[in-house]
């Protein structure tokens, strides 16, 4: 699997870059929620993606990050990783 994941990350920027924005705000959410073991695992991932390349300079971008952490946040608490389906 890590191998997979690895081919792909080095050889799609665009789907490297939707990770690491996608990331980002999950980081936001879970550093609300003060979760510190998920935000530990995020942050791991995020250098290991930088192996394959710098952040997109989106990534930083505070209301991208926001209007993402909010949808995130909203469909996480409805179970949908779980594979529900919205209201």
């Amino acid at each position: 699997m890590k191998q997979i994941a690895a081919d792909l990350m080095e050889g799609d920027s665009e789907v490297r870059d939707a990770v690491f924005i996608s990331l980002q705000a999950l980081l936001a959410v879970e550093g609300e929620k003060k979760n510190f073991e998920a935000e530990r695992r995020i942050l791991e991932t995020i250098q290991w993606l930088k192996k394959f390349g710098e952040m997109p300079r989106t990534s930083h971008d505070s209301e991208t990050l926001r209007t993402l952490a909010e949808r995130l946040g909203r469909h996480r608490g409805l179970g949908l990783h779980a594979g529900r389906k919205p209201e």
